[in-house]
């Protein structure tokens, strides 16, 4: 992340996962925020209220998607053309990866608990803003 982006403010907000990933984080002396509440829908509503950006990107903890990627994603939403933009290696309504705008963040109406999230996010985007996804944006090595 830090590579990809190294202006960035990164922010490990964990609800009690048993990976390592807010432990490896500390060790990298990257601020983690605990949330209490099970369901990554309430990690994402507490990741809204607690942190304050111009531009968010928002990607799981277990390298699924890649930094590199990161400008990428963010081209669209810095240029003005989207405020959304979700990273996916098809159409992926369920992508964990997505780049948007402050005014998103502050607007999004999350209520979900859980995995259901980003279908709630991507709804309320095609509702409210300017959406898109962004193919080929995630790749795997052979086999995985």
């Amino acid at each position: 992340m830090r590579a990809a982006c190294p202006a960035a403010e990164i922010v490990v907000f964990d609800n009690n996962s048993t990976d390592r990933s807010a432990a490896i984080a500390a060790e990298k002396s990257v601020r983690v925020v605990r949330v209490s509440r099970q369901g990554k829908g309430n990690v994402v509503r507490a990741m809204l209220k607690r942190v304050e950006a111009d531009v968010y990107v928002m990607l799981d903890a277990d390298a699924t998607y890649p930094a590199a990627r990161i400008p990428d994603l963010l081209r669209p939403v810095r240029d003005g053309s989207s405020d959304m933009v979700v990273g996916a290696r098809l159409t992926d309504v369920l992508s964990g990866y997505r780049a948007f705008t402050a005014e998103v963040a502050r607007i999004l109406p999350v209520v979900s608990s859980g995995f259901e999230v980003e279908t709630e996010m991507t709804v309320q985007a095609l509702f409210h803003f300017r959406a898109k996804e962004l193919h080929s944006v995630i790749t795997r090595p052979p086999g995985t």
